[in-house]
């Protein structure tokens, strides 16, 4: 772990019940309201009175040093109503995640020699990727709960498959509040380890520590500043010109938001609006029709790095894009459909490949081994029991160094589409 990483004087875990603001280096401060009232501030996140007056809890922002990056690259509109997170402070809480995540972030060509998050972003400018999917499915797929097509095989969540999958997505945006979790599943270890961070998942972060600690009577509040971030994002993402890692992490961070706008149990109702689940899917098809799959992955030899790197997360991303619309249409009674689009996707990769390679070498030794192991597995076999021993030995294969994230994906398809 880094020597920043050490001497960080205190990790955003510290907070305790209430989400009570402090800025290191800076003086406590109190929200607006109050303090142009001159009442005194529990400095709660929002603080109490702010929500019994029903009026919108804003903190000042801290003196940022000269030429900051996070207010150079970060164009929001809620710039300065949600303090933000140092970035030791964000690193700590992301990376502190044990010796594979810490071996991980050593990778050469992705991680470290970029600087910058501009320059991780412009590494990838030259990598070229396939789309083997209609993206107009994934673009529409909302329409599929109010007219499902009658030749779309259904797909009905349990009670049981939907509290597993409700619980585990809301876990994801909490990782990013907590030490030693490491990142939500689909974001590659090398995106936030550079020397800054992409802007719209530094927002993200500060969105997430807001909803974790968000205290009784101050739901609505935080529900509309993920609204409005949620829209800021998508606007952003209409008239920015980034290449297709930078349309990823926008649709990163927009999913993780929507993720936090998801109730805590399926008893409780559910309060989304229909645009942001179409937003949403608008953002995803983007970012599928840049490519998913790379050259080599489809003919069968080993990709360059920076390419399989880009592939995979944009694949990850797009898998839980899928399980979020899945649940969101069952916590609302609508029907569900077999994202079939996505059949001849690959499969997640193995842990190893997405976290544990200590090098490019590392990573294409291990990449070579799998080759030689067989061809990679099919989302769409996990849709259907092995018809031979050879399939049925790859899908073994698979389980047995597949992540959390894979096994996750395996046990919803294994008990809706198998039973």
């Amino acid at each position: 772990m880094s020597s920043s990483l050490q001497q960080t004087p205190e990790a955003p875990t510290s907070l305790g019940k209430r989400n009570t603001l402090g800025f290191a280096g800076n003086r406590r401060v109190v929200c607006e309201p109050c303090h142009s009232r001159k009442l005194k501030c529990d400095r709660g996140f929002p603080c109490l009175r702010c929500i019994k007056k029903r009026v919108e809890c804003v903190y000042k922002k801290p003196p940022e040093p000269a030429a900051s990056h996070y207010t150079a690259l970060n164009p929001f509109a809620l710039q300065d109503q949600i303090p933000v997170q140092s970035e030791q402070h964000w690193r700590a809480s992301v990376h502190d995640a044990g010796p594979i995540y810490a071996s991980a972030t050593q990778t050469e060509s992705a991680m470290s020699a970029p600087k910058t998050w501009l320059d991780y972003q412009l590494s990838f400018s030259k990598v070229s990727l396939i789309c083997p999917i209609d993206v107009e499915r994934v673009k529409t797929r909302w329409l599929e709960a109010f007219a499902p097509d009658l030749e779309r095989r259904p797909k009905v969540l349990s009670p049981g498959v939907t509290f597993f999958t409700l619980t585990t997505l809301r876990s994801w945006p909490r990782m990013l509040t907590q030490s030693g979790t490491g990142s939500p599943p689909f974001i590659h270890p090398s995106q936030i380890w550079n020397s800054d961070y992409p802007p719209p998942l530094a927002r993200c972060v500060n969105m997430a520590h807001m909803w974790a600690n968000q205290v009784s009577g101050g739901e609505d509040i935080v529900r509309e500043t993920i609204l409005r971030e949620a829209q800021a994002l998508f606007e952003l993402d209409g008239s920015s010109s980034s290449n297709d890692m930078g349309r990823l992490v926008t649709l990163q961070a927009y999913l993780l938001l929507c993720l936090m706008l998801l109730p805590s149990s399926p008893d409780e109702p559910i309060n989304m609006p229909q645009q942001v689940k179409i937003n949403l899917q608008e953002l995803t098809a983007r970012s599928a029709k840049d490519g998913l799959l790379c050259p080599a992955e489809q003919s069968g030899s080993r990709p360059d790095h920076l390419s399989w790197i880009l592939a995979e997360a944009k694949r990850r991303t797009l898998y839980a894009v899928y399980m979020f619309d899945d649940v969101v249409n069952t916590l609302n009674e609508m029907p569900c459909v077999l994202g079939d689009e996505l059949g001849i996707l690959p499969m997640t990769c193995s842990k190893m490949l997405w976290l544990g390679c200590s090098s490019q070498e590392t990573w294409e030794e291990q990449y070579n081994a799998n080759l030689a192991a067989g061809k990679h597995l099919r989302l769409e076999e996990l849709w259907m029991h092995p018809g031979d021993e050879k399939t049925r030995k790859r899908r073994e294969r698979w389980l047995a160094a597949v992540d959390e994230f894979g096994l996750m994906i395996y046990a919803v398809a294994s008990i809706t589409q198998l039973h």
